[in-house]
Order: structure tokens, then sequence, then C-alpha cells
């Protein structure tokens, strides 16, 4: 399982690449795409080597939001502000996203319950 993870991980680390990395144009970053998952994969580090160890893997991904903010900044030729705007606004959307589709199938399940329809 741990060794399932890790790769998961890694494969995750492409993924998110790829999807930051057009937020990251809209922000005005001037290098390619082979710069932004240089950050990313520097960015992933701190979460794949600590994201086991129960503690560490909050401060893993503290640190990690840290690195991939800097590693923007410089290698992407952000300022502060657009490289956590880079990093926040995905994250805000996915999130936005994801609670949606669970808020959405928990009424699906409430309505489709017959205890539900005796109430």
């Amino acid at each position: 399982i741990i060794i399932g993870t890790f790769l998961a991980g890694i494969y995750l680390v492409f993924i998110a690449g790829a999807l930051i990395h057009p937020f990251i144009l809209l922000v005005g970053g001037e290098q390619g795409f082979s710069q932004t998952m240089k950050v990313q994969m520097y960015a992933a580090t701190p979460t794949l080597l600590f994201g086991w160890v129960p503690v560490m893997g909050i401060i893993g991904i503290v640190w990690s939001s840290i690195i991939m903010v800097v590693g923007l900044k410089e290698c992407a030729g952000l300022s502060l502000i657009r490289s956590v705007l880079a990093v926040i606004v995905p994250i805000f959307l996915f999130a936005s996203f994801f609670l949606i589709i669970i808020i959405t199938i928990q009424s699906f399940t409430m309505f489709l319950n017959p205890i539900y329809w005796l109430t």
C-alpha cells in the first residue's frame, strides 16, 4: 500500500503540473511547461517524503505550497501575489467542483432513500 501510494503521488505530480500550468499562463507566466513541471517536481518532494508520517505530512504539504509559490515567482517570472494566485485559484476551483459533486450525490441518495419519503 505504501509503495502504491508513493507511485500514485508521483503520477499526480504530473497531473497537477498539467492542471496548474494554464493558471500560470493566465496570471502572466513567461516560461513554458517545462519550467512549471520543474517547479512542481521540486515542490512535491516534501509531500512525497513526509506525507506518510501523520504530523509531518501536514508540515510537508505546507512546505510544498511555500516551495511552489516561491518557485513560480523565480522560474515563471511572476510577482509574489500572482504566484500565490496561480496556486490558490486552482485549489479553490477543484475543491469547489468536488464539493458540488459530493452535495449532489448526497442529495440524490437522500431523495432515493424510501425512509426519506415517509418523513
